[in-house]
């Protein structure tokens, strides 16, 4: 295997570990997380509940959270002198 192969292959791994990370942290207790790696892919699967139609259009969008009970106000990233 090439130098730049495996760059990429570890590129590849490194990119994925907050899916992963994202993919525990939200299956539900007693449902499936499965890794599935080929030669030129890797992917996630789980049996969790799954993101509901009407937010697919939301889900990738940067601090929108999908489960609005989870929401809490506070100061955020305030700076305090």
């Amino acid at each position: 295997m090439s130098a730049l192969r495996q760059a990429l292959l570890l590129a590849a791994v490194f990119a994925a570990i907050p899916l992963i990370e994202n993919g525990i942290r939200h299956t539900p207790e007693g449902a499936e997380l499965t890794l599935i790696a080929g030669e030129r892919e890797l992917g996630i699967a789980d049996t969790g509940p799954g993101i509901p139609p009407g937010e697919y259009g939301n889900a990738t969008r940067p601090m929108h959270r999908l489960n609005k009970s989870r929401v809490t106000e506070g100061a955020g990233w305030a700076c305090r002198s």
